[in-house]
């Protein structure tokens, strides 16, 4: 009777043991499923903001270069604040980095609202040359510009990338002044 008693208790020990641990797994599991699913639903309906260069002022710049002051406008269009820990820009004209800034230190941007950033930016000497190069070189009808922005909101959230192309068309009679004449 005693070796009924110890192989009921090994027994029972051996079955009460998996039973808290596995009721603690499903727990676990069914916590990070509910996170994970929280965070897709917000992601999902996330918006990029849009950025837009609002004004450049030319500033007395250290060692002969110039500085510039770029005010940009940042939109954000989500329910949530954006806020930002820095901004990064850079500006290129064909193909050429011309400026680039960071900044940090803002305010948020509300819900459904806008605000005006303002950073200062450092021209690239030797972007510039080059770009002054191609421009006598080749002469183009056109100029392509882009602007990129880095928006970052610290914590787990990515960075935000940002950019706006285009050109700027200089046409034929920019391009040729004899056939102004005419």
């Amino acid at each position: 009777m005693s070796q009924d008693r110890d192989m009921t208790a090994q027994w029972s020990s051996h079955t009460s043991t998996p039973i808290p641990r596995l009721r603690s797994w499903y727990v676990m599991t069914a916590v990070a499923l509910l996170l994970l699913s929280a965070c897709a639903s917000t992601e999902r309906d996330y918006e990029t903001p849009t950025v837009t260069l609002k004004g450049l002022r030319a500033l007395h710049g250290q060692g002969g270069l110039p500085q510039f002051e770029v005010t940009l406008v940042v939109i954000n269009p989500n329910r949530t604040p954006l806020d930002l820990v820095g901004v990064a820009y850079t500006i290129r004209l064909g193909g050429h980095d011309l400026v680039k800034g960071v900044g940090k230190g803002y305010e948020p941007i509300g819900a459904y609202s806008q605000g005006e950033l303002t950073l200062t930016a450092n021209t690239n000497l030797f972007g510039g040359i080059r770009f002054i190069t191609d421009m006598v070189r080749n002469k183009p009808e056109d100029l392509e510009y882009e602007f990129e922005a880095k928006l970052d909101t610290g914590g787990w959230r990515p960075k935000l990338r940002v950019t706006d192309r285009g050109a700027f068309s200089f046409g034929q009679n920019l391009a040729s002044p004899a056939a102004e004449s005419n």
